[in-house]
Formats: C-alpha cells, sequence, structure tokens
C-alpha cells in the first residue's frame, strides 16, 4: 500500500495479514479455509483466493468453498465473487492478476500432488460486472503465478513442469521458457523493462528472465520464496522461512522481506467487479 503496509495471506493460520512499514503484524481477516494470493482492486478492497483450505497434506480445522472472495477493509463485510466458472467448480484457486481490460485474471491449481493423481489447472478471466469465463484449461500442470501485459498478453507459471507459458488474445498457449532443475516456479511479476520476477521455490531466490526467455540474474532471498511484488525499488517477498521438509506440516516459519533492487514493476492494472 501507498504507506508501506504489506497485505498477505496466511495460508496455515486461514487469515490475512498487514505487516506496517516498521515491521508490526496486525490480523486483518480470518477467513477459515486456505487463503492463497491478495491483490488491491481501485476500489482499495481486497480481492483474495480461496484454496478451501489445503497445502500439501495439510488441511484446515474449517474447510471452505474453493472460491474468490472480497473485502472491505472499511466495514469487514466479505463478499463471495465466484466459485465455479462455466458450471465448473472451482478446484484451488491460487494467484491473481489485473489486466488491462480490466478483468481480474486468476490461476486455478488445483491440489498439490506432484507424484500422484492430480487435477486440471485453469486460467479464468473475472470481468468488471463479475462474470466468470475459462480463458484456458492448462491440463495437469498446477498453474500458479499469473501476470499480464499491457497488450493483454496473459503470462503464467507451471509448478509441475517448470514453464513460463504465455497467451496472445486469440491466441494459443506457447512456452516462454523452462526453468532448470530445482527452480519450481512459485509466482509471476513483469518489471518496467518486460522482464520476468519469478519466485524459484527450492532456489531461494527470485530468477530474472527476459520477455524472450533468457535467463540473465538471480536475487538471493532465503528460505523457500512463494510469491514477491516490486514496489519503490524494492522487492516484497513472502517466504515460507526455513522449512524443514524432515518435519510434518504446518511449520510457522513464515517471513516478509524487503529486498533491495532498484527494479521498478511494469504501470500496474487495477480495477474493481461490480458486486
Amino acid at each position: 500500500m501507498d504507506d508501506g503496509t504489506v497485505i498477505f495471506a496466511e495460508t496455515y493460520r486461514s487469515r490475512l495479514m498487514l505487516c506496517s512499514a516498521s515491521g508490526r503484524l496486525s490480523e486483518l481477516y480470518r477467513c477459515g479455509g486456505g487463503p492463497n494470493a491478495v491483490l488491491l482492486g481501485s476500489d482499495l478492497q481486497v480481492y483474495f483466493t480461496q484454496n478451501g483450505g489445503q497445502a500439501g497434506d495439510w488441511r484446515a480445522d474449517h474447510q471452505r468453498p474453493p472460491a474468490l472472495e472480497c473485502l472491505d477493509m472499511s466495514t469487514g463485510k466479505v463478499t463471495e465473487i465466484c466459485r465455479e466458472v462455466g458450471g465448473r467448480p472451482l478446484l484451488a484457486p491460487h494467484d491473481l492478476a489485473w489486466g488491462p481490460d480490466g478483468s481480474l485474471y486468476m490461476t486455478d491449481s488445483g491440489t498439490w500432488a506432484p507424484d500422484g493423481d492430480t487435477e486440471p489447472g485453469a486460467i479464468i478471466a473475472i470481468s468488471p460486472r463479475g462474470h466468470a469465463e475459462l480463458i484456458l484449461d492448462t491440463g495437469h500442470v498446477f498453474p500458479s503465478g499469473i501476470a499480464l501485459a499491457g497488450d493483454g498478453t496473459v503470462y503464467w507459471a507451471e509448478c509441475y513442469t517448470r514453464r513460463i507459458m504465455r497467451m496472445k488474445k486469440g491466441g494459443s498457449p506457447a512456452e516462454v521458457c523452462t526453468l532448470p532443475p530445482g527452480h519450481t516456479p512459485e509466482s509471476l511479476k513483469i518489471d518496467e523493462n518486460g522482464n520476468f520476477w519469478v519466485a524459484a521455490l527450492e532456489a531461494a531466490g527470485f530468477d530474472i528472465i527476459t520477455p524472450n526467455g533468457e535467463i540473465i540474474g538471480f536475487i538471493p532471498t532465503g528460505g523457500l520464496p512463494l510469491n514477491g511484488t516490486l514496489h519503490g525499488g524494492r522487492l516484497y517477498v513472502a517466504d515460507l522461512g526455513p522449512f524443514d521438509e524432515s518435519q510434518p506440516a504446518p511449520q510457522f516459519l513464515g517471513r516478509i522481506q524487503a529486498v533491495q533492487c532498484d527494479a521498478r514493476p511494469w504501470p500496474a492494472f487495477r480495477s474493481t467487479i461490480d458486486m
């Protein structure tokens, strides 16, 4: 936010949180289930994905229907925007990005099961009037981060394949690049030069990738970065922390980091959904 406050989701604690510029934490909304991503609208309401209450083998005490929801911070009122698209129930909504057409674009990843039975993922667009449209059935690839360019091209990351993908308006999906082993792409942001900043989970940092798919840099952050955003010459990182895979989940070790990087974001689109 303009005052330096970071809004983020705590999946394991089933709530949305605020972190002030000085590092003070406070609870914004206890939503149950498993919130995944948050995004401000032009109305300054908080749009967030609700995956239902799952992450790996973890299940929330209070399960919720997978959905896209919106929190009015001034009143505390929460509105459900959608829980299905074209009769297809949402499986586990993941990330969000506004598009230049005013629509809110969302990945629906399905449940995390790379070594077992997986569900087909999807790219979905919700119009300013609240109409949900299936843009693409991605298949069993676990689409995670999503971003849009000024010409309406949709970019997304695939965790199971380690690919960054794109689809121009009216076009077909095409591969931008495949990341090296150990660089599972969790989120995707575009900087002012059109480069992609990709949270590489096991690599403990962010890959910087040109629009033609060349990896030109790496920003180490430590831990297991899940998401990030560029603001004011800094990369703000939501990090799972020094997670120990030998221990059962949930492990409450997450961190919010601000890493000086001198990069600026692509001019942000911001809209609202009429509810």
